[in-house]
């Protein structure tokens, strides 16, 4: 990081470039700061901005809009009428041998 004549800050990329026949080159590229951080600043506002939609969409369409398994609809339905006090009810099987009915 270096600063010109009027304090503007910029940033140095400098080294070496080795050409065609193995000569070594020399080179420096400088780039305004004021620009590259603006970029930063541009990316994390729009990132915090755009945040609570990238995580709210994917939560709603899991939890409300999405496919169920049928054994999760029978599961809800039988735990909303369950009263918490009643724990001998359970979830019948459905025989399908899979992860649910084990």
């Amino acid at each position: 990081m270096r600063r010109d004549a009027d304090g503007v800050p910029y940033m140095i990329k400098a080294g070496y470039v080795r050409g065609d026949k193995g000569h070594p080159y020399f080179f420096a590229w400088a780039v305004p700061y004021r620009a590259t951080n603006a970029t930063v600043d541009n990316f994390r506002k729009n990132y915090f901005l755009l945040l609570p939609g990238l995580i709210s969409v994917p939560v709603c369409w899991a939890g409300h809009c999405g496919p169920r398994h049928p054994a999760l609809n029978l599961w809800l339905q039988r735990a909303g009428r369950s009263p918490g006090s009643n724990l001998s009810l359970s979830i019948p099987r459905r025989n399908a041998n899979d992860e649910l009915d084990n």
